[in-house]
């Protein structure tokens, strides 16, 4: 155990012989002692800050010992001084109490001062020590209930974010607000990996911004769920740092969403108290990812079919309204392809609904894969589907050509029934320059469809 450092005394005194005997009076009792010989020379040792205690002599050339501990407080807080006077001036030791002086003591002529000079100082220590103690607790108390209402603030704000995003900047700039470190990632997994998806500003450039689930000492927080408090990283073996100036660490999970990592270059940086604070900080992270990831699925299942994966009709009139003043913007015209397919009712009555279920699956599969990714193919309803190609001249045609082509070559669909599936297949375009309407423009896909499909049940299968 490390050796306290012993107590410095600056005395100040003009009487020799007076600080002489003080002097070893006072090492005696294990202090370490320095003498000025005037208040000039009292405030320049003092102004080195080398001293725990001050004793000054009111008495002095030049300054007195007013004067001195008066320019004392302009300097900033008063360490432990004490007040030394001659016998009868008790004004002007309280005259010292009220600048700040922590007490007095009287000079006699027999010296007895001297005997009494280690227990004044002591008791003087041991008040300033308890004095510092309190004032400790107070700055600790005050940083916690600050801490505390950043994190009900945090927790207020997380409620209202809209995206992933925000939730991520969000942790980590609390977090920043509430622990002391040098840097911290916020990693979510994907797959099987740790991907960082915030960090805080002082992260390096060279800093990995992936990892592998189960390595590190970021997996294993993810597999067990817990926290660790590391107070010196030397001894983690999990830990595998780029950078040796890293010394203490604190690593939570969100959840079974990823993990928080804040590094210091100080060892032990962090409390259990400041792990308490992560996990609650991280437990509101935790909720506000879940209710957006919640939201999105739900906005996803009210535009998508749930059988096919494709749009539904609830999303179609958005896409026809953007691109509706797309189009009349940019002078594009739009492309339909309404798709039907054929003895749908009789694949279902021979076969069953699952094989039904199984057919339009294949069919929204292929239409996805024959158009651009810009484009929407959307379930129009049972058996029928419509394809929007946007910002397209003629493409439809290529596009319907191209469909016809994939379901006239052996496929996957021809294994399923044991017979090839087709499709009829009506065209038509809007332009924002023509006359018709969208919806008129979507009528003429629909009636050229029926037509077609009347024509491949006649036998002919021209367009």
């Amino acid at each position: 155990m490390a050796k306290s450092k012993p107590v410095r005394i600056l005395y100040m005194e003009d009487d020799e012989g007076i600080a002489r005997l003080a002097q070893k009076k006072l090492e005696r009792a294990g202090y370490v002692v320095v003498l000025a010989r005037d208040g000039e020379e009292g405030l320049r040792m003092y102004a080195r800050g080398s001293c725990d205690v001050v004793l000054v002599d009111q008495s002095m050339p030049v300054h007195d010992g007013l004067e001195v501990i008066r320019t004392m407080v302009s300097q900033g807080p008063l360490p432990p001084t004490i007040m030394v006077t001659g016998a009868g001036n008790e004004e002007i030791a309280v005259e010292a109490m009220k600048l700040g002086a922590s007490d007095y003591i009287a000079k006699d002529v027999e010296g007895g001062f001297l005997e009494l000079l280690p227990v004044v100082i002591e008791q003087v220590l041991h008040k300033y020590r308890l004095a510092q103690e309190k004032q400790q607790a107070v700055e600790a108390l005050r940083e916690s209930k600050q801490k505390i209402e950043s994190l009900h603030e945090t927790a207020r704000h997380l409620e209202t974010c809209e995206t992933e995003e925000e939730v991520y900047q969000l942790t980590v700039n609390a977090s920043e607000r509430i622990l002391d470190f040098s840097i911290c990632t916020l990693d979510i997994v994907e797959g099987n990996k740790m991907v960082v998806k915030a960090t805080s500003s002082q992260l390096p450039s060279e800093a990995s911004m992936e990892s592998d689930l189960d390595e590190g000492i970021a997996g294993k927080t993810y597999r067990t769920g817990k926290t660790y408090v590391f107070g010196s990283l030397d001894k983690v073996t999990e830990a595998r740092l780029k950078r040796g100036d890293f010394k203490s660490g604190i690593i939570a999970p969100i959840g079974d969403i990823g993990v928080f990592q804040a590094l210091s270059t100080e060892p032990d940086a962090f409390t259990e108290d400041d792990a308490r604070l992560v996990e609650l900080l991280l437990g509101h992270a935790e909720g506000a990812l879940k209710r957006i990831h919640l939201q999105n699925e739900l906005k996803q299942q009210a535009i998508h079919d749930s059988l096919t994966g494709v749009y539904n009709r609830n999303y179609l009139n958005q896409v026809l309204e953007q691109e509706n003043k797309r189009s009349e913007r940019y002078k594009h015209s739009i492309g339909f392809l309404m798709l039907d397919v054929n003895g749908f009712k009789e694949i279902n009555d021979r076969f069953g609904h699952q094989t039904g279920d199984k057919v339009l699956q294949v069919v929204a599969s292929w239409l996805v894969k024959a158009v651009r990714e810009t484009d929407t193919v959307v379930r129009y309803g049972g058996d029928e589907f419509l394809i929007v190609l946007i910002e397209t001249d003629g493409e439809a045609k290529v596009v319907k050509q191209r469909i016809i082509e994939k379901m006239t070559r052996p496929n996957e669909m021809n294994e399923l029934l044991g017979f090839p599936v087709t499709l009829s297949i009506g065209t038509a375009y809007w332009s924002p320059d023509g006359s018709e309407s969208l919806e008129e423009a979507l009528t003429k896909a629909d009636m050229r469809m029926y037509e077609e499909k009347r024509r491949q049940a006649g036998g002919d299968q021209s367009e």
